[in-house]
């Protein structure tokens, strides 16, 4: 039962976390790219008309206001 509560208090954490990101594409890349992995690199690369580059710089700023929103 322990195990449980404790999953779904980082369940709830990471979901707040995910909401607390307020770019929308940021908030894709974590969720459809990254959880869900429902898109490639190069996938998201044409829906944005952007380079690997600047799509993996986006995917860092992403997780860096991820990681600001999570509580560890």
């Amino acid at each position: 039962m322990v195990n449980h509560v404790d999953l779904a208090c980082q369940i709830k954490q990471v979901e707040d976390a995910l909401k607390a990101v307020e770019d929308p594409r940021y908030n894709f890349i974590l969720s459809e790219y990254i959880i869900n992995k429902r898109y490639s690199v190069n996938e998201c690369c044409q829906l944005w008309q952007c380079s690997r580059s600047k799509f993996n710089y986006m995917k860092n700023n992403a997780l860096e206001e991820f990681d600001n929103g999570y509580l560890w």
